[in-house]
């Protein structure tokens, strides 16, 4: 989740997106549909970051500029910045010459990915980690007071931390002293199975049905917070990220209950697929693999399990600009002390087979090579904390084989019948080297690389390998 500016505005939040209504009036409940959404619209505008969202969707960099910050325009071409953010006021604008787009976050969103207003408006939700007023489970409202005091605690508390850098704050707090960790006699949610969950925010509860449950766990196996899947009656779907609480705000005569957790702009977010380190380390592991998103590493756990293919499968929490928050530490502080040297091991960052995004501007945005980028970013702060030495470690980027779907993944090689012998191929030739210590966050994006010329994988019907593949949907 990205977090909300500080100072902003909250004069219009409430908070509210309950659909209670009026019996008896179509009227009513039709006026109440559309103040329920004008309200949504506030609530996500009070959360989300309009420069962080903009740096998320563009890969742009700003710089500060008064009270702004400012860019190259993501909507032309131009050498000299003329693209301001205002973050007190929530407000973009382009000074340059023919240009002038303008407007909010969810104008921004409009423009960017050229959808209507709801769309965009449900996009910057889903950012913000907020349900939309439809969304089937919403059992409590919240009252105006409630919210807003709710909205002012989260934003002060945000304010330091954002002050301090436009990038990655210098101060960041470990996921654990935000989560903390669930009591082992708590079982997580469970996919298909009703779950109650508080959201301590806009202190109203949901009802929730998950289609897909992700329980995120430390080293030693502690829950420490859970991602729930929704899918929605349109096709969409819904993630929210949930931590145990004491508190009893369900009830309290229970021992505790789930919450939402979204996260503070200053706390870093945990790697999912910790839990198979010890095993792996055990049986003399030498690789890890860096996929994006929880399915995909469930899949990649399945299809390289870490005994005996010495593979240790994970993800990082959220995608785009949230990669780089990613909490390396525990990861190499557990290598430091079960003496693993840098020298037998060998690093693997596998992207979705995402197509190079083309900004309006006519630039090329190598999605695949970002997410590595922002993967190394981090791997290189926590191994810094850590005290351990990367210098020799070898970082590839695993290139998607040609053909395949937009936002392909090791999830879907799974469900196609991709085999272990089929991915460990397809590391092996298909993967491009990255420069660990030297690699930097900051500049740009390179551009997209000429996959033919990879020698990849041959996935194409008839080919050698895939004879294995049973059956296979091409």
């Amino acid at each position: 989740m990205i977090a909300a500016p500080p100072d902003t505005d909250l004069s219009g939040v409430i908070g509210s997106i309950w659909m209670g209504g009026y019996p008896g009036s179509a009227n009513m409940a039709s006026r109440n549909l559309r103040e329920a959404w004008h309200r949504y619209k506030a609530d996500v505008k009070a959360i989300l970051s309009l420069r962080e969202t903009i740096e998320r969707a563009t890969g742009a960099r700003f710089a500060k500029s008064g009270s702004g910050f400012k860019t190259l325009c993501p909507f032309h071409n131009e050498r000299t910045p003329s693209f301001f953010v205002q973050e007190e006021r929530g407000r973009f604008k382009c000074f340059g010459a023919g240009c002038g787009v303008n407007g909010d976050v969810i104008q921004f969103l409009c423009d960017w990915h050229g959808i209507g207003f709801k769309d965009a408006l449900e996009k910057a939700g889903s950012l913000a980690g907020l349900p939309p007023p439809d969304f089937a489970g919403i059992t409590s409202p919240v009252t105006p007071n409630a919210a807003q005091s709710a909205w002012s605690t989260v934003l002060r508390a945000n304010h330091g931390a954002r002050a301090a850098s436009p990038g990655i704050p210098q101060r960041m707090q470990t996921s654990a002293s935000f989560l903390g960790f669930v009591p082992a006699q708590i079982a997580p949610p469970e996919t298909g199975k009703l779950i109650h969950v508080h959201d301590p925010l806009l202190r109203r509860n949901l009802c929730i049905h998950p289609t897909l449950v992700h329980v995120y766990r430390s080293v030693d196996s502690q829950i420490s917070c859970v991602i729930l899947r929704q899918d929605k009656s349109d096709g969409e779907k819904f993630f929210l990220q949930v931590k145990w609480s004491e508190n009893g705000e369900l009830s309290k005569a229970s021992p505790g209950n789930w919450i939402l957790a979204r996260f503070p702009h200053d706390v870093l977010r945990p790697l999912y697929g910790l839990e198979d380190l010890p095993s792996w380390i055990a049986s003399g592991g030498s690789r890890i693999l860096f996929v994006e998103g929880e399915k995909a590493r469930d899949a990649a756990a399945k299809l390289l399990p870490a005994e005996h293919t010495g593979t240790l499968s994970l993800s990082t929490m959220g995608g785009g600009n949230a990669v780089k928050f990613s909490e390396m530490r525990p990861l190499f502080a557990a290598l430091e002390s079960r003496v693993i040297s840098s020298n037998n091991l060998a690093i693997h960052v596998w992207p979705d087979a995402d197509q190079p995004l083309i900004r309006p501007d006519g630039k090329l945005i190598d999605r695949q090579a970002g997410f590595a980028q922002d993967i190394v970013t981090s791997l290189h702060a926590g191994a810094d904390e850590a005290g351990f030495d990367m210098q020799n470690i070898g970082i590839h980027r695993v290139v998607p084989p040609t053909g395949v779907a937009k936002g392909w993944d090791l999830a879907d090689a799974l469900a196609q019948g991709w085999t272990e012998r089929l991915v460990l191929h397809h590391i092996k030739v298909s993967s491009l080297p990255v420069a660990g210590s030297s690699m930097k966050f900051e500049g740009s994006r390179t551009k997209p690389s000429a996959s033919g010329n990879l020698g990849e994988l041959d996935v194409t019907p008839g080919s050698e390998l895939v004879a294995e593949l049973k059956p296979v949907q091409w």
